[in-house]
């Protein structure tokens, strides 16, 4: 179902543009013709066998997740048989362009910082039995980037599962995700769990320190081949001043077994607050910081170890 400029969306949503298409969807920026906020339209687009389930998939977990890194979403349902969600429309943009306008490599006080915010989102993802099976670049949005306020959210749960048995799709056994950030067991169609998740964040901070994925290839055969096999290639060879705190937690992401990764995402978190506090007590790596506020919390970002964190400017 394609929307043109102008159109009112089921009675009441106006379509003002195209932000863009995915394998899954299409999302337009639409306005609310009574109360005139604006919001993200997601419309399902058909295109494999269990797009609906996914689609309503998608729409149960981000109804079931309200946290500050996470997208909300505001409305769902199913309009001349179209299924479409509203959701918060999110200023900013993606850190797939960011690292197009500011890259290819992050400060390392800036990537270690955004890789926290993930954490913190994946936490309470996995907390409620999600695991998410998609980070990438794109699905990363950075707020309010240039503002006094930046924050991070986490996007696009299409391919998300549940880790409840009961509730699971049926029909997945070819292996879902993005090459470059697939962990080995997604790239063999294996079962995944949150450790999935932390093997692709460690992939996204890598890419923002080396500017450039741990693997890639034009065949994303070959990706999948180097992901399950090859060792990951020594960052430093692509940035000599990483230090020991980040290798150490990019090690534990990476590895190939999953049972050599981190026991919690809760502990994957606090080793990237530590390792900014200890950059952030070696150098002063921005030249403006700015304490941002979650819901609770004096408006400062504190995590489970206690780390303050004060967001670099993006």
């Amino acid at each position: 179902m394609e929307l043109e400029i102008g159109t009112i969306f089921n009675g009441k949503l106006k379509v003002a543009s195209l932000i863009g298409r995915g394998a899954m969807g299409v999302v337009y920026r639409v306005e609310h013709i009574w109360t005139h906020r604006v919001y993200a339209l997601k419309l399902m687009i058909p295109s494999e066998l269990n797009s609906r389930q996914r689609f309503q998939r998608e729409v149960a977990t981000l109804g079931s997740i309200e946290h500050d890194n996470v997208v909300q979403i505001h409305d769902a349902g199913i309009v001349d048989d179209q299924p479409y969600m509203t959701m918060e429309l999110l200023p900013g943009h993606s850190l797939e362009q960011l690292l197009i306008d500011q890259g290819p490599q992050l400060d390392l006080p800036r990537a270690l910082w955004i890789a926290w915010n993930i954490a913190q989102a994946l936490t309470e993802v996995h907390a409620a039995s999600i695991v998410h099976r998609d980070l990438k670049p794109p699905n990363i949005q950075i707020l309010d980037p240039d503002g006094a306020e930046p924050r991070v959210k986490v996007l696009d749960f299409g391919i998300s599962t549940t880790l409840r048995p009961s509730t699971k799709l049926t029909g997945t056994s070819t292996a879902l995700g993005t090459p470059q950030y697939m962990s080995p067991e997604q790239a063999l169609a294996g079962d995944v769990d949150s450790r999935s998740d932390m093997y692709a964040l460690g992939t996204l901070l890598y890419e923002m320190i080396a500017g450039r994925a741990p693997f890639d290839n034009e065949r994303p055969i070959v990706i999948a081949t180097q992901q399950i096999h090859a060792p990951v290639p020594d960052i430093r060879q692509f940035r000599a001043e990483v230090p020991d705190a980040v290798i150490a937690i990019l090690s534990r992401c990476l590895q190939k077994s999953p049972a050599d990764r981190y026991r919690a995402t809760a502990e994957l978190r606090d080793a990237c607050g530590a390792a900014y506090e200890l950059l952030d007590d070696r150098e002063d790596p921005c030249e403006a910081t700015v304490q941002l506020g979650m819901p609770g919390d004096d408006q400062t970002l504190v995590g489970m170890s206690g780390i303050n964190l004060a967001a670099p400017f993006i």
